[in-house]
C-alpha cells in the first residue's frame, strides 16, 4: 500500500520479492475448493500479475493445488493492446525489462495455466 498509496507508484521497480510466501499457509476450504470434482473452472482475472496475484501464488500449497487441479485453470491478460487494463501492470513490467504485452504475462504464469484469453 505504500506503493500505492503515499508513493503513487512513482519509484522504478527493479524487483518484487515476497517475504513470508513460502511459509504462508492457505486456507484448507481455498485448497479443498481446487480439489473439489465439481468444480467447472477456476479463473484468474485481469489484474496486476506481480502485485494482486502473485502473493497468492507464492504459497507452494497454492501452486501445486492449482497444478493437480482437474479443472481448467484460465487467466485473463491484464495487458489488452499494450496497456493495463487498470493500474501500474504495464508500467511495472517496462521497468522489469519485461515487454508489455499479452504474451509476456501468459509466461509469467508458466505451467499453472490450461487456457489464456488475451487481445
Amino acid at each position: 500500500q505504500d506503493y500505492f498509496v503515499r508513493q503513487r507508484c512513482t519509484p522504478v521497480v527493479r524487483e518484487i520479492a515476497f517475504a513470508g510466501g513460502a511459509e504462508a499457509r492457505p486456507q484448507p476450504e481455498f485448497l479443498g475448493a481446487l480439489g473439489d470434482e465439481n468444480l467447472r473452472a477456476v479463473v484468474i482475472c485481469p489484474s496486476n500479475p506481480f502485485i494482486s496475484i502473485d502473493p497468492i501464488l507464492a504459497m507452494p500449497a497454492v501452486r501445486e493445488a492449482l497444478r493437480a487441479c482437474a479443472a481448467p485453470v484460465v487467466a485473463v491478460s491484464p495487458i489488452i493492446g499494450g496497456k493495463a487494463v487498470k493500474g501500474p501492470t504495464a508500467k511495472m513490467m517496462a521497468e522489469l525489462g519485461l515487454p508489455v504485452d499479452a504474451a509476456a504475462v501468459a509466461r509469467h504464469y508458466g505451467d499453472i495455466l490450461n487456457l489464456y484469453v488475451a487481445d
